[in-house]
């Protein structure tokens, strides 16, 4: 059996060789997601929806407050679970945030799917053939927003230099 582990051996490390090799030979390493450049976007198409909106800027995000007639909402790009807790302090006097992500609402940060995604949109992105990665976005709205009502476009990230 000695030969069935060094053939699996030689097997990671082959996996280990292509995978780290594409990434230190890939375009674009210093590439970083600006999750910040869709707050102005988001304020368009929501003005666009009869919303008066703004941007709030945070210490590591920012933030699109937004409202029509009772209507009250406060949403921002959430790529990781960093900072919720402080979103969730904000927004207290509203229900429970919501996440969307590629047209979905859930109660939970979509882990696995955006996970892995995010991962392939990332390298198409350092390789040029991807404009920006899709990232979830947290909303809370007040009860009386319908949000499945609401266009909050595709939210993709754009990359930027470091």
């Amino acid at each position: 059996m000695p030969s069935r582990r060094a053939a699996f051996s030689l097997l990671v490390v082959a996996g280990l060789a292509i995978t780290l090799g594409a990434k230190a030979l890939a375009p674009n390493s210093d590439l970083q997601l600006d999750e910040t450049a869709y707050s102005p976007t988001l304020v368009t198409l929501l003005r666009g929806q009869g919303f008066a909106a703004t941007i709030e800027p945070r210490a590591s995000n920012s933030d699109v407050v937004a409202a029509r007639g009772a209507c009250r909402l406060r949403a921002r790009m959430q790529g990781a679970l960093f900072g919720l807790a402080a979103f969730r302090y904000i927004t207290q006097d509203l229900p429970a945030p919501a996440f969307r992500y590629r047209g979905a609402w859930s109660q939970d940060f979509p882990r696995g799917r955006y996970e892995i995604l995010s991962r392939l949109q990332w390298l198409g992105v350092r390789y040029g053939m991807v404009q920006g990665v899709e990232i979830p976005l947290l909303v809370a709205a007040s009860r009386e927003c319908n949000l499945s009502k609401i266009d909050f476009g595709s939210q993709r990230a754009p990359a930027r230099g470091s």
